[in-house]
């Protein structure tokens, strides 16, 4: 992967990091009984859908293919690291 392809990677996982954790606070604030951790469970399955729906919209391009799949491996990885905070 080279430097550039690295740097969008992580410009692209800090964004979907800051709208998760938007979200999860969002919702803490309608609800500050809601099940913090479902919350997150939906708003991860929500995103994998979108890197989903890039992969296919961009099926001719392979470097963006593989981004958006990088992403969605480390999803979980994101999930856990806002479910233990």
């Amino acid at each position: 992967m080279s430097s550039e392809a690295g740097n969008v990677i992580a410009s692209l996982r800090e964004a979907i990091e800051k709208r998760v954790r938007e979200q999860v606070l969002r919702h803490s604030k309608i609800d500050p009984t809601g099940d913090r951790k479902k919350i997150i469970d939906i708003q991860m399955k929500q995103e994998r859908e979108k890197l989903e729906r890039l992969i296919e919209r961009n099926e001719d391009n392979p470097a963006k293919v593989e981004a958006f799949e990088v992403l969605i491996e480390w999803l979980p990885e994101l999930a856990q690291q806002i479910k233990n905070r």
